[in-house]
């Protein structure tokens, strides 16, 4: 039996080695303490919003735009944070066990120790080297004891050593900065050119001009730029990155422009013959650059043609109206057709329902007739019965004298 426990025992503890000790996990860390190291003054940049110069000499514009620049005064900790992780058992299970069932093996071995007559089967101490009846002496015996003390107290420092691993914590120590309050706030610093900017015309849609170089400088030839034929007179706003830092004036622009179209137009041919083919590309022209150079000439040149069109405009207008009212008499004569053609047929349905009544009352007459004189026979006849005392003769003499 003694080698069977032993066998058993070096089996569980052989197992309890290979599973390993226990898993010693780590709680969350909490903070035990902090302290501020230091306090430094910061400035602490940002960009604003951009700003430009605009320099512009007829249709030559150069902007020079600059990054604005904006601080805020703020005192910054630097805090010394201590963290502690307590350790705990993640697998008690197996430390558990462990204990256990070394606490027992080393309290059998013991046993077999103190007294291995006992496990020997009763032998004498004089004969403690011999042979048992069980074939295990006590020398055996006492051999196994010590085994399993052994083993079992494999068993315990196991279990002791996870114990001991699970005592204390791990600590750390984390130096943080913590801004504080804004001692100032939007101070102005130092502005910079503005390099990359993307430049664009408020225009509908916009137009795009370019990006600052280095230097934040970008030129523009408004002739280039602005691809429209004839650009309004007046200013347009110049955007940077969607802001707007100002404007430029499409003037000059549209008055070279009118200059080189006025160049290819012919005013005396429009003045003179004021017709579509001798003034058409004077008034578009006209109404491209109503304003500005030259617009007053053009109105001049066009005001035959415009008489003209206005003319021809209004004697359209009045064949429109003639035309509109003939189509209303024509269709108010439609109408009365209709009414009269309506009325007619309501006064034939109602002569036709009047004979039909009138057929009606003169067949209820004759009935009624008829009805009378089939009752006047019958009185009469009753009568001339009644006259003659049932007389044939006398009756039928009676009859033909009174009963017509």
């Amino acid at each position: 039996m003694s080698k069977v426990l032993l066998i058993n025992a070096t089996a569980f503890v052989v197992l309890l080695e290979g599973a390993g000790c226990a898993t010693i996990g780590t709680r969350p860390p909490e903070t035990v303490s902090e302290r501020t190291v230091s306090t430094v003054l910061e400035h602490q940049r940002r960009a604003g919003d951009p700003t430009a110069d605009i320099q512009q000499d007829r249709n030559i514009v150069v902007i020079r735009a600059t990054a604005t620049c904006l601080q805020d005064d703020v005192d910054v900790n630097t805090v010394e944070r201590v963290s502690e992780a307590k350790r705990f058992n993640a697998s008690p299970f197996v430390d558990g066990i462990a204990g256990v069932t070394g606490g027992v093996l080393v309290g059998f071995g013991a046993a077999m120790i103190a007294s291995p007559s006992t496990f020997a089967g009763g032998a004498s101490p004089a004969t403690a080297n011999a042979p048992a009846s069980s074939g295990v002496s006590a020398g055996a015996i006492t051999g196994f004891g010590v085994a399993f003390v052994a083993l079992g107290a494999i068993g315990l420092t196991i279990a002791a050593v996870d114990g001991f691993r699970t005592l204390g914590s791990d600590k750390s120590v984390v130096m943080a900065r913590v801004p504080g309050p804004v001692l100032r706030h939007d101070r102005p610093c130092p502005s910079t050119p503005m390099a990359g900017g993307r430049v664009t015309l408020a225009t509908v849609p916009p137009i795009s001009v370019g990006v600052t170089n280095q230097d934040g400088i970008v030129q523009m030839d408004l002739d280039r730029t602005v691809t429209e034929a004839a650009p309004r007179r007046g200013t347009v706003g110049v955007l940077i990155n969607g802001s707007p830092v100002g404007h430029v004036d499409l003037t000059p622009l549209a008055n070279a422009r009118a200059e080189a179209a006025w160049r290819d137009l012919n005013p005396q041919r429009c003045a003179s013959e004021a017709t579509s083919a001798a003034c058409g590309a004077l008034f578009s022209f006209s109404n491209s650059f109503s304003t500005g150079v030259h617009s007053v000439e053009a109105d001049l040149a066009l005001a035959p043609y415009r008489t003209k069109l206005a003319a021809e405009q209004k004697a359209q207008v009045a064949a429109a109206e003639r035309a509109e009212e003939a189509i209303v008499q024509e269709q108010r004569a439609r109408i009365k057709a209709a009414q009269v053609a309506e009325a007619e047929a309501a006064a034939e349905q109602a002569r036709a329902q009047q004979a039909r009544q009138r057929e009606a009352d003169v067949a209820r007459a004759d009935a009624s007739a008829a009805q009378a004189r089939q009752r006047a026979m019958t009185a009469c006849r009753s009568q001339c019965g009644s006259a003659c005392s049932g007389d044939d003769a006398c009756q039928k003499a009676c009859v033909a004298q009174k009963c017509h």
